[in-house]
């Protein structure tokens, strides 16, 4: 897996800037011949995103679940964490924009079913064409 870092003094530019990098990435995928490529990515709610994929994926998870897996898993403090999470789109945003939910509320086993089902439908839906 790859992670960019991207600075920029203006968030538009900023965002601009991943936007074109995200495309190239898509491109090079797509020149491969890559069945799937997988884009993960926190804030995917904005029109251009729907433009450049083919399906977007919710991955939900309770908000007491959140809340401990970034206390736990990054070390936030209650006050980074909660106010993280009172500044992010609401789940209904989530929900509404995107084309399925993922519950990943519990043990991994339980999400990983729920992924590889979600996998094997979206290559039958894309086989068909």
């Amino acid at each position: 897996a790859h992670t960019y870092t991207f600075h920029s003094r203006s968030s538009r530019n900023r965002r601009l800037t991943v936007n074109e990098r995200i495309r190239r990435l898509i491109a090079e995928e797509e020149k491969k011949g890559t069945g799937i490529f997988v884009l993960e990515a926190a804030l995917m709610t904005e029109p251009v995103y729907r433009e450049m994929m083919d399906e977007i994926w919710y991955i939900y998870a309770e908000k007491q679940v959140r809340f401990q897996r970034l206390r736990t898993d990054r070390g936030y403090s209650d006050e980074k964490t909660a106010s993280m999470m009172s500044s992010q789109v609401t789940e209904e945003t989530y929900r509404d924009f995107c084309d399925l939910t993922i519950d990943n509320s519990r043990e991994f086993e339980k999400t990983k079913v729920q992924i590889d089902c979600a996998l094997s439908n979206m290559k039958n839906r894309y086989d068909r064409r």
